[in-house]
């Protein structure tokens, strides 16, 4: 069912629906959930990737066997 967009809360403006109520959130809290985002992401960069994981990236980036990847999208072995 298409909407005509009467019902919903303007896009732009920093509310959203509660209960069928329009909730503001103040720039203040907009600030502070920001900032506690950007800590919790630096944590995640901070820890890397690990080390297999990279192993296995830089063996897929690898020029590898012409006549093993055309049987890897044949699907046959």
């Amino acid at each position: 069912m298409a909407s005509d967009g009467k019902n919903r809360p303007d896009r732009k403006s920093n509310s959203a629906m509660a209960d069928g109520k329009i909730v503001s959130l103040g720039r203040d809290v907009q600030v502070k959930i920001g900032q506690h985002l950007r800590t919790m992401y630096d944590e995640v960069v901070k820890q890397g990737v690990p080390d297999h994981l990279n192993d296995l990236l830089q063996k897929l980036d690898q020029p590898g066997d012409p006549s093993r990847a055309a049987k890897d999208k044949s699907g046959r072995r």
